[in-house]
């Protein structure tokens, strides 16, 4: 009987504790640095999946400018909070679309035209019409991924501590 107050009040004092340093890391948090790394790790991400598409086709590069701008944003920001992974998978899917129409705008280019002038030339619908038409069911599934790892990779996840078993 004696122990079941005590025990009561241990749990209660580690889930203070787990509270408190969860505050302590969410104070640390640098919002804008990290949005502004995140965009700038897609900037850079595109590009360079820009110059690689001009050579070849990766699928999977998609989700590593996912990972990448994920990094960024977790890292530079000391992100612990869920909004920075939406913003993450926000941000991987901006990337994803440009680079598969990077890709899609190099291959087009192969039949006569600069990539600049098929670039000039292309209007929202035409653009989206040709991502439908060359990403088909397993593009769709890259998609969610790359959302799905620029989303978890984005902060830091903080365990609650175990209940304590009598």
């Amino acid at each position: 009987m004696a122990d079941e107050p005590r025990n009561a009040r241990s749990e209660m004092s580690e889930t203070a504790l787990y509270k408190k340093q969860l505050n302590d890391l969410r104070a640390r948090q640098r919002p804008l640095i990290a949005v502004v790394s995140g965009i700038g790790a897609m900037a850079a991400g595109t590009a360079l999946w820009i110059l690689i598409a001009q050579r070849y086709q990766i699928s999977g590069l998609s989700l590593a400018v996912a990972f990448g701008i994920a990094s960024a944003i977790k890292y530079s920001g000391k992100t612990v909070d869920f909004r920075y992974g939406i913003a993450g998978g926000i941000l991987s899917l901006i990337a994803a679309i440009a680079g598969n129409l990077a890709t899609t705008i190099f291959i087009l280019s192969k039949r006569g035209k600069t990539p600049m002038e098929i670039l000039l030339q292309l209007d929202p619908a035409t653009a989206l019409s040709l991502l439908k038409a060359l990403s088909g069911p397993m593009g769709v599934l890259f998609y969610i991924a790359t959302v799905g790892i620029g989303f978890w990779f984005a902060f830091r996840h903080i365990p609650k501590p175990p209940p304590e078993i009598e």
